[in-house]
């Protein structure tokens, strides 16, 4: 009780010495001023740290290593005619398209003879063998 006692008498005490200080209306000029000087200083402490934050990129980027250029890939749509371990059959039409496989050849679904399949394939060349036109080659004997 008494430090109940002392505590209001502190708040008695500090109110009195407060100076006096007239309340501010709502809707008056000094009030709306003072509170657009807040939005705006806010505003503008606010806008220029989201700018400087979104330039900045979430991981910094690690210089791009040249990349080999890819083949194009292809696709053919018919019913397997063949298959074995290392090859797929696929007739469309008249044409006979023989893919090869591996062990990394991802398949979905049961694959059989007579199922009709969509494969993508991309072409690689094996070997490259360059030919010389031998008549632009030849010297001429005069």
């Amino acid at each position: 009780s008494e430090y109940r006692r002392d505590r209001s008498v502190h708040h008695r005490r500090t109110a009195d010495l407060a100076p006096a200080v007239l309340p501010v209306q709502k809707g008056s000029p000094k009030n709306n001023q003072q509170h657009t000087m807040k939005k705006l200083l806010i505003a503008f402490l606010i806008v220029p740290f989201c700018a400087f934050a979104a330039d900045k990129p979430a991981k910094p980027e690690k210089p791009a290593a040249p990349k080999a250029e890819k083949a194009d890939k292809y696709q053919v749509t018919g019913p397997v005619t063949e298959l074995t371990d290392t090859k797929i059959v696929v007739t469309k039409g008249t044409e006979r398209f023989e893919v090869a496989r591996s062990a990394d050849t991802k398949v979905t679904g049961d694959l059989k003879v007579g199922a009709k399949v969509t494969i993508k394939y991309v072409m690689t060349a094996a070997t490259v063998d360059v030919k010389t036109d031998e008549k632009k080659e030849a010297p001429t004997k005069k």
